[in-house]
C-alpha cells in the first residue's frame, strides 16, 4: 500500500506529516481542477484538509506508473453531495 493512502485511511494526517511523504517538487493533478496545483507544501495542506472535510469514500486501486509515480483512485462523496472519482476496473 503507498504510504500516502495508508496514512489518509488511517485517519485525519497533518500537513506535516503529509508533507513528510511528498517530494519538493510533486504535481498534483486531479479531474475536478483546471490547473495542476505544485509545491510540497501546499499540496500537502491540500490532502490534509480534503481528509478531515471529504464525505464518505474509499480508494478502489492503486497503480504505480514507475519508480516516481503512484496513481491512486478514490471514489466517494465530498459534503454528501456528489460522488467523485473514478473507477479503471
Amino acid at each position: 500500500m503507498h504510504p500516502l493512502r495508508k496514512l489518509r485511511e488511517s485517519g485525519k494526517p497533518t500537513p506535516a506529516q503529509v508533507s513528510e511523504l511528498l517530494a519538493e517538487n510533486i504535481v498534483f493533478n486531479s479531474p475536478i481542477l483546471v490547473r495542476p496545483i505544485q509545491g510540497r507544501e501546499v499540496i500537502a495542506a491540500i490532502f490534509a484538509q480534503s481528509s478531515a472535510t471529504r464525505g464518505s469514500g474509499t480508494y478502489t486501486a492503486e497503480f504505480k506508473l514507475d519508480e516516481r509515480t503512484t496513481f491512486l483512485c478514490w471514489v466517494g462523496t465530498w459534503s454528501q453531495v456528489r460522488e467523485l472519482g473514478g473507477d479503471r476496473g
